[in-house]
Formats: structure tokens, sequence, C-alpha cells
């Protein structure tokens, strides 16, 4: 996926089918992510009146399944790069800047849950943007201190050997 060197550990052998299974669970929740965000922007447009109290409820319940989505699809890539034992030098501007690392890895899904909110600011869904904006920082929160900082602290061990 991104070039060069990426090898597990000595044991790779044991490492294999769980890397296998956590790939297979990162494709799966990328699905059904895409899916979520596509089925609300259908809604969004297809529906008569989404200031239906039952359209913005259905609207929400999409919002927090796509949040619940893009979290497990963090866990199962920080459980992936957990294994990884072996890999090739980074840059230096990746070595010295933790706020570069962090933004290639977990805002890109902050974005696609910010675009959500988005959409229904422009519907002016206020009160359906007010809650989906709450409910993705409580989610963000959770994932910082659940995969983010976690991963940072076996980073910054030198778990990794650069060749």
């Amino acid at each position: 996926m991104f070039g060069g060197d990426f090898r597990v550990s000595e044991n790779e052998e044991k490492y294999q089918a769980y890397i296998e299974y956590q790939s297979h669970r990162n494709n799966r929740y990328a699905l059904f992510s895409g899916f979520t965000f596509t089925v609300i922007a259908i809604l969004l447009t297809q529906l008569p009146d989404v200031t239906q109290v039952r359209a913005q409820i259905a609207l929400f319940v999409l919002t927090v399944m796509l949040w619940v989505f893009l979290h497990e699809l963090s866990g199962a890539e920080a459980a992936i790069i957990n294994c990884i034992r072996v890999a090739p030098p980074l840059p230096e501007a990746w070595k010295e800047s933790k706020v570069l690392r962090l933004l290639s890895g977990i805002i890109p899904w902050m974005l696609l849950g910010l675009s959500v909110i988005i959409l229904y600011l422009l519907w002016n869904l206020l009160y359906l943007a007010l809650a989906s904006a709450i409910t993705g920082a409580l989610g963000v929160i959770h994932g910082y201190v659940t995969i983010t900082k976690p991963l940072e602290q076996l980073r910054s061990s030198e778990q990794w050997v650069r060749k």
C-alpha cells in the first residue's frame, strides 16, 4: 500500500492470520463507512421533508453508525500497525512532526464525519448538526484515548527497526 519494506516480526507465521483478519476488518469497515455516508447523502436529497422528526432521527442514527464504523476502522489500522517491526526510514519531516503523523492518521476520518455535519448545516438542520457534532466530538476523544495515544506511545518506544 505505501511501498517500502514492511515486515512483521521474526514470528511472522504467528501474526499472519491476525494481520489478514485485521485487513479484512479494514475493508469491511471502509465499505460500511462509505455505504453509510452514501445513504445519508441520498436520504438528504431524496426525502420530501428532512425537517420531520422521523427523518432526523433516522439521519442521526446513521450518523452515529458512521462514527462507530470510522472508529472501528481506525482501531483495525492501529492493530495492523502494532504488528510492524521492520519499516523503511521515515522522511526527516515526519520524524520531527507529531502533528503531521496525527494529520495523516486520524484527520481524514474526522473529515468524513465532519462532512456529514456540514451537509446538515447546508440543509438548515441545526439541531441535527449540533447533536451529530457532539457525538462526533465524543467519538474523536474516545478514539484519541483508546487508539491514537497508545499508538503514539508505541511509536515513541522505538519498537520499529528502521532500515
